[in-house]
């Protein structure tokens, strides 16, 4: 009920509201996932910590405050490769 409650106040409806459009952005979550994999299927065996913001090397038109890909699990996965992903899932 309060989960319900919240989706009325209206900076929350409006995020809500604008999620897909935000996902399918240029330089969005969209980019950015798909990016990541990319960069995992590449190095599987990670890029090292901290090194997410090869992103924007990558892909120079995504926005300078995109530091990280957006997602815990594809960020781990990217960094550490799949034996971080591993210990972290485990």
């Amino acid at each position: 009920i309060v989960g319900l409650g919240l989706f009325f106040i209206p900076p929350i409806q409006q995020r809500v509201m604008n999620y897909a459009h935000a996902f399918e952005l240029a330089g969005g979550r969209a980019t950015m996932w798909a990016l990541g994999r990319d960069i995992f299927s590449v190095n599987p065996f990670g890029i090292g910590l901290r090194q997410s913001s090869i992103m924007r090397e990558v892909d120079p038109t995504l926005p300078p405050e995109h530091r990280h890909f957006h997602n815990t699990y594809l960020n781990i996965a990217v960094e550490t490769g799949i034996l971080g992903l591993g210990v972290f899932l485990w």
